[in-house]
């Protein structure tokens, strides 16, 4: 895969987020800066602050989220991400969770930003479906 701005792993829980990260770089050989959030909120201070700075190409293309944190969950983080116009530079959302609940899947449509509702753990097949890595 082709470099991009680079990938946000959001997710309360520091072993999902170290398997996540190694599948990305190892596995589908994602070649991208990865930054790693175990608090949505701080990742949302993180947008803040690239944003703040006038270079909007910091914005990473892309963020796999986890809905179910303690500090907020994946939903409140969209609503906020949303209210604040994140959604409209391009940041393409993957909800990585592992979530079976019909309407979490349901909800996280609602978001336009949202390409892709993905159970955990990630899979080669699953950034596939979503259109996360090109097709072989």
């Amino acid at each position: 895969m082709t470099a991009t701005a680079g990938i946000v792993l959001i997710d309360d829980d520091p072993t999902c987020n170290f398997i996540s990260e190694r599948f990305l770089t190892v596995k589908a050989k994602v070649d991208a800066p990865i930054m790693v959030f175990e608090n949505p909120e701080v990742a949302l201070d993180n947008f803040i602050a690239m944003a703040q700075s006038g270079d909007m190409s910091q914005l990473p293309s892309a963020v796999f989220l986890d809905i179910n944190m303690p500090q907020m969950s994946g939903f409140e983080f969209m609503d906020k991400m949303c209210a604040m116009g994140f959604d409209r530079f391009g940041i393409s959302v993957y909800i990585l969770s592992s979530s079976v609940d019909p309407n979490d899947i349901d909800k996280s449509k609602t978001y336009h930003c949202v390409r892709g509702f993905i159970s955990k753990p990630l899979s080669i097949d699953k950034l596939n479906d979503v259109g996360f890595l090109p097709r072989p």
